[in-house]
């Protein structure tokens, strides 16, 4: 319904799946600029028949505002360890789940 309007007013419509070459070359030419827009910092391509091709692309800005990050400290605040280094002398203590061994090497153990 839209193309007969559009052609009534005299416009030249091609319908594309009338021409399966003329299809499979548009969709193509529409997959490389679909894959280079979404997958790149390009935002704008504009390319002539000659080959010329003017690309904008986005900047990326990194803004940091002042204050505390993550992780920083503020000068005078107390550091409070998550488990102290030295277990209190009244504190459990955990047994080892495993017990650690060298392993033999080549020049002397494997033949004992």
């Amino acid at each position: 319904m839209v193309i007969r309007k559009c052609k009534e007013m005299g416009l030249n419509i091609k319908d594309l799946e009338s021409d399966q070459k003329l299809q499979d070359r548009v969709l193509s030419i529409h997959h490389i600029y679909s894959h280079t827009l979404n997958s790149t910092a390009a935002f704008k391509i504009i390319e002539n028949n000659l080959g010329t091709a003017y690309i904008q692309q986005a900047q990326k800005l990194l803004v940091q505002t002042p204050g505390v990050q993550r992780g920083q400290l503020q000068v005078g605040e107390p550091i409070t360890p998550a488990t102290p280094a030295i277990p209190e002398s009244g504190a459990p203590q955990e047994k080892p789940t495993a017990v650690l061994t060298r392993p033999p090497t080549l020049a002397g153990e494997l033949g004992r």
